[in-house]
């Protein structure tokens, strides 16, 4: 994809917004003629065939042979072109770290699961980050220059226009996040929240790709507790871009602080963190589990230390999860 045709389509323009919606159009029908576009977008077919030609000549789309119909002139076929440009997604986990990377057409290249990382609120690990993603690249053989855009998945308050993070990583004022990596990576980055993120995937690529369904509520239960929210095929960001906000309704009397700040939050009783506390709770107390001496060890129970107790049976885990 050529410089220019980048720049338009992050211009919100009428043509850039145009660009776009054929883009989305043809990530979700893969193929369309000039005909389907113009309907589209409510245009006449020559000023269709124009924004056509401007994303043929970008390296965009390309020509996909004919359709093939009863009578007449067969029109011509568009799709995207898979070469024209990749993505690299970056998801990051509490404790580890996914980084992907899918073509012009949504299909993964390749990806690196669980690399090791451990979130924390500090600048050395927003610099690991940033290392893991230039490793990433290098290891595939990755050419920056046909990279289009880095997103990275961060639990807690985001703000995707923007590009601010108010949860983690929020110790440079009121520079954007975005716009710190953007400055680390010398590449495009955007910020989005993880549960946002996750719902987009089910919604366009997982659960829900073949059904007739406008609307998805995705449910996020792991370290925290997350809401993702597609209204009318678009995600819902909220006013201020906190959308999903779930596990943060305060609901318990239970006078247990949550790291939002507030006391008796629903991700206080339900969420990963909250089940780590009651387990750890109750073998100091002198119950019995697979993970007494990871607790007695004085280290801090993981997600993935409650996913392996509970596929072994354990009996403490399995009450505290039901």
């Amino acid at each position: 994809m050529t410089p220019k045709l980048l720049d338009d389509l992050s211009q919100e323009t009428k043509k850039g917004l145009h660009k776009l919606r054929v883009i989305n159009y043809l990530l979700r029908n893969k193929t369309a003629t000039m005909t389907d576009i113009a309907k589209e977008l409510y245009v006449s077919v020559p000023t269709a065939s124009k924004i056509l030609q401007d994303l043929q000549d970008g390296g965009c789309i390309q020509s996909q042979g004919k359709l093939e119909i009863g009578v007449g002139r067969f029109p011509l076929l568009f799709g995207l072109n898979p070469d024209g440009g990749y993505f690299i997604g970056v998801d990051i986990k509490r404790s580890g770290m996914h980084i992907g990377l899918i073509n012009l057409q949504s299909e993964l290249i390749c990806a690196d699961y669980d690399l090791p990382y451990m979130l924390e609120n500090t600048p050395e690990a927003l610099e690991t980050i940033c290392r893991e993603i230039r490793g990433f690249i290098t290891r595939h053989g990755i050419q920056p220059k046909e990279i289009l855009n880095i997103n990275v998945n961060l639990p807690g308050r985001i703000n995707p226009v923007t590009g601010h993070s108010y949860s983690l990583f929020n110790f440079f004022g009121d520079r954007p996040l975005s716009e710190i990596l953007s400055s680390k990576l010398a590449l495009r980055v955007s910020i989005d929240n993880d549960t946002r993120g996750m719902a987009f995937g089910e919604f366009t690529a997982g659960c829900t790709k073949d059904m007739e369904v406008n609307s998805v509520l995705y449910v996020n239960i792991s370290w925290g507790l997350g809401l993702g929210i597609i209204q009318d095929k678009q995600i819902y960001f909220g006013k201020s871009g906190f959308s999903g906000e779930f596990g943060h309704i305060s609901v318990f009397d239970n006078q247990i602080l949550c790291h939002c700040g507030k006391k008796g939050c629903l991700e206080t009783e339900v969420s990963g963190q909250a089940m780590c506390r009651k387990i750890q709770e109750r073998i100091r107390a002198g119950e019995s589990s697979v993970l007494s001496s990871i607790v007695h060890s004085g280290r801090e129970l993981r997600m993935s230390d409650l996913i392996s107790a509970c596929a072994q049976e354990d009996m403490l885990c399995l009450q505290v999860l039901s």
